[in-house]
């Protein structure tokens, strides 16, 4: 087991590891830019260092944690350009309260990020001054959909859909002996996840409030003993097979639409609140020791421009655009090929037989291609409109919790019933004061 005063220690040794072998004996020259977490080896960094003449050299290739992170950046080291990070690992609120990204300013790049939605353009803003790109949402763990075909089996027990993620782990406590027989299971979650989340929530709401995270209140030892109590229940009727779940994690995807029989359900943590979903994003941020700064901010816009149109919807309202399925179209055009080709064969058709024949078969290409352009839109306005409103009730998380080693044990206590959930929440209330206070 490794301690904490060891971290540092592990942290450079790990760094060290990682580079080994990724960077030349010579400094790089002044169209060079080196990155640090991984960001260069996609596409879209490859081309956007192209349209602007820049070599990418990578530091590392890993995903940094929070105490690797903050390690290096208070070295002020300046031979990282740009850092980027995933949301899920990675607490981006100290990068930016204490300065440790370089405001963005590139015009171009400044207007692109005002004009995302809400909660992304707020994770990475301090003040009025914009402190990093996000250039991925990660949504998949966090919003919830139920099967409406399990729900109509639900229906028959007299199953309501919550009304707040509270009453949805009260319900999981409570779920209905027949439909555990059933197969009918409420989430596809187990006793870990549903406190993982939980914290989350907790950590959202309190954000989105503007207020500091504490877990010591009343309210939030009643929301971890609900999930405690809702994880016991998943535990106690794990089955081989899960035929119907009610609940599943979707993530907010442009372009999803309700074909699979998945409805979003966004909901608050608690009954009165404004539904919440908690979100992570990736951020890419210019390090302010850098002496390359100008070109960082550079290769950032192009970085933007060179996104796939699906990554730039899915940041930005202002990059929202109907988007046809080039699947859909190609069967469109084989569709009414055949139907001509059936039409002039009917009209030359002599016989009856051969006539209802190739009636039959016009009918059935006629109805083939009525639903070919049904689904002519890999996106199309309802779906941009719905992944719209879903956004609005996005909360990005600026801080993670249950990622830190010390974190993930008192949850496993937790769930072995070693540790009651008000001795747990004033343990988690420990563990952010002491990560509070080693940050200064």
């Amino acid at each position: 087991m490794v301690n904490k005063r060891q971290l540092p220690c592990l942290a450079a040794l790990l760094m060290l590891l990682a580079c080994w072998g990724c960077s030349s004996d010579t400094a790089p020259d002044a169209s060079t830019l080196t990155l640090s977490g991984g960001l260069s080896g996609n596409n879209i960094a490859q081309n956007a260092a192209k349209s602007i003449n820049v070599t990418l050299r990578e530091m590392d290739n890993f995903f940094f944690t929070d105490t690797m992170l903050l390690n290096q950046l208070v070295t002020h080291d300046k031979s990282v350009d740009i850092y980027y990070v995933e949301g899920s690992m990675i607490s981006t609120d100290i990068i930016f309260r204490k300065d440790f990204a370089a405001p963005i300013t590139q015009p171009d790049l400044v207007a692109n990020i005002e004009g995302m939605y809400t909660p992304l353009r707020k994770a990475v803003t301090k003040g009025q001054t914009i402190m990093g790109m996000p250039i991925y949402v990660a949504a998949q763990e966090y919003c919830l959909a139920y099967d409406l075909a399990v729900y109509d089996m639900c229906l028959e027990k007299g199953y309501a859909l919550p009304t707040s993620w509270l009453q949805l782990l009260e319900q999981i406590a409570q779920w209905d002996e027949a439909l555990w027989l059933r197969q009918i299971t409420p989430v596809s979650m187990d006793a870990r996840a549903l406190i993982q989340i939980t914290l989350d929530y907790v950590m959202a709401q309190q954000q989105a409030n503007g207020g500091a995270i504490e877990f010591s209140s009343e309210d939030s030892i009643a929301l971890i003993d609900a999930a405690y109590q809702a994880g016991q229940a998943m535990s106690a009727h794990q089955m081989d097979r899960k035929e119907h779940i009610l609940f599943r994690r979707q993530g907010i995807i442009v372009g999803h639409s309700d074909m699979e029989g998945l409805h979003t359900h966004a909901m608050p943590l608690r009954e009165g609140d404004d539904p919440i979903i908690p979100l992570r994003i990736c951020v890419a941020f210019i390090n302010p020791y850098s002496p390359k700064q100008d070109l960082a901010q550079a290769y950032l816009a192009a970085y933007y421009n060179q996104m796939d149109p699906m990554l730039r919807m899915a940041l930005s309202p202002q990059a929202n655009q109907t988007m046809e399925s080039p699947q859909a179209i190609e069967q469109m055009k084989q569709l009414q090929e055949t139907i001509h080709w059936l039409e002039n064969a009917m009209a030359e058709a002599e016989s009856v037989p051969d006539k209802k024949e190739l009636e039959t078969q016009l009918a059935e290409c006629r109805h083939q291609l009525e639903l070919a352009e049904q689904n002519r839109y890999q996106v199309d306005e309802a779906s941009l409109a719905a992944y719209g409103d879903t956004m609005q009730f996005g909360v990005v998380l600026t801080e993670q919790l249950w990622q830190d080693q010390s974190v993930s044990q008192l949850i496993e206590q937790l769930i072995q019933g070693k540790m009651t959930p008000p001795d747990f929440c004033r343990e988690l209330e420990r563990v952010v004061q002491m990560k509070e206070a080693e940050r200064g």
